[in-house]
């Protein structure tokens, strides 16, 4: 069985940058890694005039193009229990998936937060699907007790995903 973690915070607040660190990291430890990441822009990979494309111009709902990779499209976008299936198939053959993004998924999550970005965190530190916080500063107030990661300790991190799966609390509901 899979397991999965979120990495929520505000546009700019480094999820990207950290997710793109840890999936080598992870890799050391012999895991096998995916990575789900969701933004709010239009993303087209089809381009006008190709097979694909025509499919979806014709009505296709759904356009699944297999190549060296299998693209998958589907409209309109999934509801969040939609999501969750999504991404139980995206863990199928891996040992983790990394989720950017989905704050308001039923999954396990780290917050990665930048005062210069936002001026409080998104997570309530006391919602149970939430890990702690991914920062180099000052947490505010209702974080203090709460556990703190800095994003340049990667080792950390790891050891904490790790126990964290040891002790299943990252399971995909």
């Amino acid at each position: 069985m899979s397991d999965a973690i979120a990495f929520i915070g505000a546009s700019g607040s480094g999820k990207t940058t950290l997710i793109e660190r840890l999936i080598p990291e992870l890799k050391q430890q012999g895991l096998a890694v995916a990575a789900v990441k969701h933004t709010h822009h239009d993303v087209d990979m089809d381009r006008p005039g190709k097979d694909s494309w025509r499919f979806r111009e014709a009505g296709a709902r759904r356009v699944l193009l297999g190549t060296k990779q299998w693209v998958f499209t589907t409209e309109p976008a999934p509801k969040a229990e939609d999501t969750l299936e999504l991404i139980r198939r995206a863990a199928a053959g891996v040992d983790l998936v990394l989720i950017e993004g989905f704050g308001r998924l039923s999954v396990a999550s780290l917050e990665v937060w930048r005062s210069t970005v936002s001026p409080e965190p998104r997570l309530s530190a006391t919602d149970e699907c939430c890990l702690g916080l991914v920062t180099e500063e000052d947490p505010p107030p209702a974080w203090r007790d709460h556990p703190r990661y800095g994003a340049s300790d990667l080792g950390e991190l790891v050891r904490a995903i790790q126990d964290w799966r040891d002790a299943g609390r990252l399971r995909i509901p």
